[in-house]
Parts: C-alpha cells; structure tokens; sequence
C-alpha cells in the first residue's frame, strides 16, 4: 500500500494498520440476510444487451445476478448478445431479494460486468451488460472481527478488524480505492493506493481503540458494527469505470461484544530438592485465559536468592525471551504467543550449594504486564512459588586393580574404576593414585560424572619395592573416598614344569609313533595339513611373554615360506601354573618325516623351554575310488580302465596297493572313508568323532 489516512470524530481514536498479503486467499464471510418481512418484496427485472469482449455474449451462456455473494437470479442467453425480452410476457432476469437497497452485480461465470445497481423491488430495468475477462475485478473477500472485546484494566476497548480485498480479474489493478465503513457507529474512510495482481489478495488491518469512556462489566450487543465497501477510483477498463460514487461493489457486517476486563494469573515455579550440579525444570503459567482470548504480550519479573539458587538458560518457545541479572529474571512474550486456556514457560534453576537452603519465587512487588493483541491490559494475580535446595555431600566411588606381584623396575597396569553411585552430577573430582608412601604415580583432575556414570582409566606405573597402592577420589566441595591394592615386588619366576609337561602330554600330547623324547612332546600330522604346537608353564607375575618355535633350520623345508608364517609370537601371562601358548602353522606340512622342534619362552632375560618331535606322515590307508561302471545282470565279464596315482616324494618300498571291487551301498561308503581317516582327532570328542560317523 503506497498511501493510507484515517478520520477521528466524536473523540475516538480509529488506528489504522495495513499489511500487504500477496496471495493470501481468503473466503467470502455469508451475509445475514435477517428474517424475510411479510410481504415478501416485490423483484427487480432486468433485460438489455450483453457483450463479452465487445462481442456478443454467445448462446447458452448463464447471466447470474449477486447481491453480496448470494445469487438472487439468473437467466440463459437465448439470443447472442441479449439477455431478457422488452416484451410484457417476455423473459426477463429477475432478482428477488429480502432487503430492499442491496447492491446487485451481474455475473458470467467468474467475470462480473462493468454496471451494478441498487435492489428496487418492482422495477423493470433496460441495462446493458459489459463484461471484460482482461479487466481487473476488486470486491472484499472478507470481514474478519473478534466474536467478543474485552475492556482492560482502564475499562478502555480495543479490537482488530481484518478486511480482505482480492481482484478477480485476469489484469492488474494499480489505482485508488476506498475502504468506507461504521466503527461503534462513527463512519470512516481508509484512502487506499494500491498494485494488486490479477488473482491476489490484499489485507488491511484496522485497529480500533476507545477509551476510557466505556463502562466496565458493561456487555453490547450490535455496538461494535461495521459496513465495509470497495469503491475503485474511474480507471479505463476497470470494472469500477462506471459505476457511480454511491453504487459499492460489495458489503460485509459483522457484529462483536464488549465484555468486562478479564482478570489471569501468573502462577511461579516450584523447584524442591535441587541439585548443584544438575538443572532441574519447571514452568512459569500464565492461567486463567477465557475460550477465544489470547495473550499475545507480556513482561513478567521472577525474583529469587542468587545465593541459594542460579538460573541455567535452556531451550526456549521462539516468542520468549528471558533477561537474566542477578538475583532477577524478566521474561517476555514477543508477538504471537501461545493462545488457549494457559501459558507454559519453561524455566530451568540448580543450587549454589548442597546445603539444603530455600527460598520465594515470585515478582515482588515488580510489574506484570498482560496485553492482547489489541493493547488491551488484562488484569492480574500471583501464585508464589519456591526454590530448596538438596542437602547432599558429593563423592564417588572408585574402585582399582593391579597384579598382586610385580617385579622391580617393571611397568605394570593399574585398572581403575570410578563410579557416581547417586542420581545427582557430582563435578570436579580429582583423582590421585599413590604409594603408601605417598609419591604420586598417576592423577586426573576436573572430572565430572553425570549421575550413574562411571568412568574407567588405565595407568602404567614401575614399583622398585612392595608397596601398596592408594587411589583417592576428591570431589570439589565434597567427601574423599579411597580404594587400596597390595602388590609384591618378587624375582621373576618363567618355567615350564614337570606338572605343566604332564598335564599338556595329557590333553594333548598323543604319540603317533617315531622318535619318543624326553618331555613328550611328540605331535603327528598328515601330509598336506596344518599342524599346531603348545604348551602349558607358569610364571609368578603377569605380562607379556615371548614365544619361539625352532624346527632347527627344518622350517622351509616342512612348510615352504609365506610372510604370513610367524615362528616369534607375544603371549599374555597371569601369575600361576595354567598359563599357555598355541602355535598355528598357517601353512601345511609339505614333507613326510620326523622334524624336532623346540619352544622357548622368555621375559626380562628369563627364559624356559621344551622339546618334541613333530611327525609328518601320510594316510596308513590310502583308499581312493578311482573309477564306477555299471553292467546289466546279464554280463558275465567286462572292463573297468583308472589311472594309477603316485606320489613323487613317498617311499615306494614301504608302500603297497590293494585293489577291490565293491557293489552297491559298500562301494559307495568307499567314497567317505579318506574323509573320515583325516578327520582331526586327539581331544575326546574329536576321537569319538570318526566312531559316530
């Protein structure tokens, strides 16, 4: 809107506002057409040419005449470029209204025409129609007013009115047009110079304000009435070009009523138990809205003790705002906010302290402000509300390990446990472990737990003596707690003993046959498959050991070579006598015979070992089909041709082939027998394996 006034009479203030709303649709309000008045009204008869575009309005075509939006007739062209007939029985468009003076527009289809008149019941009118679908076509869509005005504080009266105005045509409109109406039965005119694209809406809001003068608890019905009109500025081509200055294009009425000043409650937040280190919400209410108000504007001051309680600024509503100073927060709503029966405004507090203190929560003697969207104040009450704060002593609980023996001058790792055994955040705790003599070995500081939480740490630390470990925890504001562990320092201790060496011959260490040795480690693979070795010792403190396999310079030969064949290996070890190393080979056995081998574990300069026999052998029974054929029964003889096979690198003197036939399920069980002689075995269930199948 390029230019807009306003007119005051009688002393009342008429604000004016306008805001421009491309595209906005909005519909068309109904018209309260009354009671119909006996008699009924006599109709209004129309007749006259009708062109479109400057040509003739087609046959078949439907003229329908409005007033407002409510059709009140139509007629069908049975003549091009005429509607009606001048004769005394002919055919004539007529409009039939309950209220004499409405404005009557004539439609085809969505065009409406150039000329509209004043109902006049009994008449018969001679009107030539001109519809243009390039010309812009402005009408007011729709009257938005409140249902109900509520006075405030001051018993004064304020409201919102929207108005609507769309162009139905296909062109633009760019001119003046006038906004007319009643506002608490004072006339007003709103001059308006305005682009409004073909199809767009335009909004215009008026504010309307009166007081003090009206009288509080007083309820109206009807005072707050208003007539609004369109009237378009003379504009070649426009459909308003002709129509005269006390002729509107459309009305709309709408009634509101005046209620009484409504008093609300601001209701304060209570906050019982609170944590130091942990926020706790709640919500400030605004209650007390009637059904169809709303608080669109407020100012509401919260008052506490910046010594016991501190305001945590959280996630907000977009239309609040919280200012926080000490000891005071003002909180504001920006237009629009929530409407409804209350407000809720999330507010989130924790203590200063665990000290178990409390204090009020409300305005105290600062101002609340109300408004609604109109400026209008409402009244006010308060709820206080309240702050406590949670008697509690921070601490943690912690917790650690560490082998029980050591050797001097070895790192050793410390596990540790620290655990907030509390549903409150316990902050700024130091950590701190030490020697019972009290030197620092390992520390965290400004560690913060949430409640529940636990934190783990590993740390490395190297003892000269038997000492015992003393971990602290030391909460900021709060109560030290210890956890001990006792560890030895001792000479280290590697070896594989007689009772290691029986209990691995035991599970493991089955002899095939070849060369027996003194330890008995002897372990037998077939040809072509992939061997493992091992043993069991015992050692006195945890950590890592090394691990050598030694074929004695056999390893290429037994395996060949891949780099991913590893003869060195790193195990772990605990302090006792059931510590062991497996050696996988990842490559098979390629050659038969006997390979003796030696394991060799050592740390810090301690070293242990064991020696066996590893045996490479083929399959005792090499059984394999090497060809099937079937005869009919009435063959007696007949040919089954295979090929021999024969290993190039096999004792040929040692080794002998028997041939057999077999027939039926036995010749096919034949197939499984080379599988099952191969099938791992050694460990109980690997041996019964074979005997299953």
């Amino acid at each position: 809107m390029k230019k807009q006034t306003s007119n005051v009479w009688a002393g009342i203030a008429v604000l004016i506002s306008v805001l421009l709303l491309i595209g906005f649709a909005a519909p068309a309000a109904a018209v309260d057409t009354g009671t119909q008045t006996s008699p009924p009204l006599l109709p209004e008869e129309f007749y006259g040419t009708a062109t479109l575009d400057g040509a003739a309005v087609s046959t078949g075509s439907v003229i329908t005449a409005k007033i407002d939006d409510l059709v009140v007739g139509t007629i069908n062209v049975t003549t091009a470029g005429k509607y009606g007939d001048v004769g005394t029985f002919g055919e004539r468009l007529m409009v039939t209204y309950s209220i004499e003076g409405g404005m009557i527009t004539f439609w085809l289809g969505d065009l409406f025409a150039s000329q509209s008149v004043v109902y006049e019941p009994g008449k018969t009118v001679d009107l030539p129609l001109t519809f243009r679908s390039d010309a812009p076509q402005l009408t007011v869509e729709l009257l938005t007013v409140p249902n109900e005005v509520y006075l405030d504080t001051d018993d004064s009266l304020s409201a919102n009115v929207g108005i609507s105005v769309k162009n139905r045509g296909l062109s633009e409109y760019n001119d003046q047009y006038d906004i007319t109406g009643k506002l608490f039965g004072i006339n007003f005119t709103l001059p308006v110079e305005d682009t409004i694209s073909a199809g767009a809406t335009v909004k215009y809001n008026i504010t309307v304000k009166i007081g003090p003068s009206v009288a509080s608890g007083t309820q109206r019905t009807g005072d707050f009435a208003y007539s609004i009109f369109l009237r378009g500025s003379p504009q070649t081509g426009s459909q308003t070009s002709e129509v005269g200055s006390d002729a509107w294009t459309g009305t709309r009425s709408e009634t509101s009523n005046v209620i009484a000043a409504t008093t609300l409650t601001v209701v304060y937040p209570t906050y019982e138990n609170v944590s130091a280190t942990d926020f706790t919400k709640d919500y400030l209410k605004i209650t007390g809205i009637p059904d169809g108000q709303s608080v669109s504007k407020f100012t509401i001051p919260l008052r506490f003790d910046p010594s016991i309680a501190v305001y945590v600024a959280g996630s907000l509503p977009s239309w609040i705002t919280v200012d926080a100073s000490t000891g005071l927060l003002t909180i504001k709503g920006i237009d629009p906010v929530q409407s409804g029966s209350e407000i809720v405004i999330p507010l989130q507090f924790k203590s200063v302290s665990y000290s178990g203190k409390s204090c009020n929560l409300s305005n105290e003697g600062g101002a609340i402000s109300l408004e609604n969207a109109a400026g209008v104040k409402y009244k006010s009450g308060i709820t206080q509300g309240s702050f406590s704060q949670r008697a509690f002593t921070p601490k943690v609980n912690p917790s650690l390990w560490a082998s029980s023996s050591a050797m001097s001058g070895t790192p050793i790792s410390v596990y540790i446990t620290v655990s907030n055994p509390a549903d409150v955040s316990v902050e700024n705790v130091t950590l701190t472990l030490t020697d019972s003599s009290g030197n620092p070995l390992w520390s965290q500081a400004n560690v913060n737990f949430g409640m529940y939480q636990s934190y783990s740490y590993t740390a490395s630390v190297t003892l000269s003596q038997s000492t015992t470990l003393n971990l602290t925890a030391l909460p900021y504001d709060g109560e030290a707690t210890a956890a001990l562990r006792p560890v030895e320092i001792i000479s280290y201790k590697l070896e594989i003993t007689p009772k290691n060496k029986a209990d691995w011959k035991e599970w493991y260490g089955y002899d095939y046959g070849g060369t027996e040795k003194s330890d008995g480690y002897n372990k037998t693979v077939l040809y072509n498959n992939y061997p493992w070795l091992g043993t069991y010792f015992t050692t006195n403190a945890s950590g890592y050991v090394s691990v050598n396999i030694d074929f004695k310079g056999k390893e290429s030969e037994i395996f060949g070579t891949s780099p991913y064949q590893k003869y060195n290996l790193s195990y772990y070890s605990y302090s006792g006598d059931w510590n062991s190393i497996y050696w996988y080979s990842y490559l098979p056995a390629g050659k038969v015979g006997e390979y003796p081998y030696t394991i060799t574990l050592n740390r810090n300069g301690v070293s242990t070992s064991v020696d066996g026999v590893l045996t490479v052998r083929e399959v005792m029974v090499d059984i394999k089909v090497l060809e099937s054929k079937s005869f009919s029964s009435s063959v007696t003889t007949g040919d089954v041709p295979f090929a021999l096979y024969s290993r190039s690198d096999s004792d040929k003197s040692t080794r002998s082939v028997e041939i057999a036939l077999s027939s039926g399920s036995s010749g096919r069980t034949l197939q499984g027998l080379e599988y099952l002689i191969g099938y791992p075995h050694g460990c109980p269930e690997q041996a019964t394996s074979p005997m299953l199948a």
